[in-house]
């Protein structure tokens, strides 16, 4: 799978500065682990349903130096979940992304896009069994998915805290929007925007301070 921009400014954002123990997942090439091990002290479980993406992660993280802190986990979370309960105050997600659109024949890509095996309501349940009281889950999600899942997590008692939407210029429509979800109701949500290119292929300010600690090329 590539790394995409939009992966990449979720696990730049997203507050887990003072995290301790967070949870991947569907960790996929470990990109969301490492960049969280970079800028947190925490202790990481990244899980993975798909064989040759864990084992990708666990190749990635092995040669980084935060191996130490991060355990990568082949399973599908549904099973994690089973074993496991309210041990993270930090989730975070990059879910596969469409339950309408028509699935990719290819069987990874089909894994990882479109959310078959792991639905809105599975992954909210899973959020309410293994975040803890005062814990906070972060989901990258395409705008046309983000109003179903909140409706799920609110019966889950699960409630957005910060709504940031990501627009790729400054007069385009937002496509995808980051979403801090907190056991407290904090309801208005923090609303907030990132506008990702200020021309083509070239980020804003606020994109390259943001970006510039992980990439080589900024």
């Amino acid at each position: 799978m590539k790394v995409t921009s939009d992966a990449c400014i979720f696990g730049a954002y997203i507050p887990i500065e003072n995290a301790v123990q967070i949870l991947d997942i569907g960790t996929g090439t470990g990109l969301l682990a490492l960049m969280a091990a970079q800028r947190s002290n925490a202790k990481i479980i990244a899980v993975e349903i798909n064989r040759e993406a864990a084992l990708q992660a666990e190749q990635n993280i092995n040669a980084s130096p935060w191996h130490e802190r991060i355990l990568v986990k082949h399973t599908s979370i549904k099973e994690y979940s089973a074993t496991h309960s309210n041990q993270f105050d930090t989730i975070i997600a990059n879910p596969p992304f469409y339950s309408k659109q028509k699935p990719s024949k290819q069987a990874s890509k089909k894994m990882a896009w479109h959310n078959e095996n792991l639905t809105h309501i599975d992954l909210a349940n899973t959020v309410d069994a293994l975040l803890n009281k005062n814990g906070i889950f972060c989901v990258l999600q395409p705008m046309t998915e983000c109003q179903t899942l909140e409706a799920i997590c609110r019966e889950k008692f699960l409630f957005p805290m910060i709504k940031t939407v990501l627009k790729p210029f400054e007069h385009s429509l937002p496509n995808r929007i980051i979403t801090v979800y907190t056991r407290s109701n904090t309801s208005p949500a923090k609303k907030q925007e990132l506008i990702i290119y200020r021309s083509h292929q070239i980020y804003t300010d606020t994109l390259h301070r943001l970006l510039e600690p992980f990439s080589l090329n900024l």
